[in-house]
């Protein structure tokens, strides 16, 4: 996690496919983020924690700052 927080939601997501993973970013609402958006966010928690099958689905929080 420590090394997506505080990230921007567009590069944890991009970090995270590449590593072969699928990442959703949400809001604190769970509300799923378009790119536009997961630029304009800042990474608060992922889930889940730790080793991560190759392919799976990995949620990551995002705090939406205001502009």
């Amino acid at each position: 996690i420590e090394d997506y927080v505080g990230d921007s939601g567009a590069e944890a997501a991009e970090e995270l496919t590449e590593e072969g993973l699928q990442p959703l970013v949400v809001d604190s609402d769970g509300v799923e983020l378009d790119a536009t958006e997961q630029e304009e966010c800042l990474v608060i928690d992922v889930e889940p924690t730790g080793s991560v099958e190759p392919g799976s689905v990995v949620t990551v929080d995002c705090l939406r700052l205001p502009w």
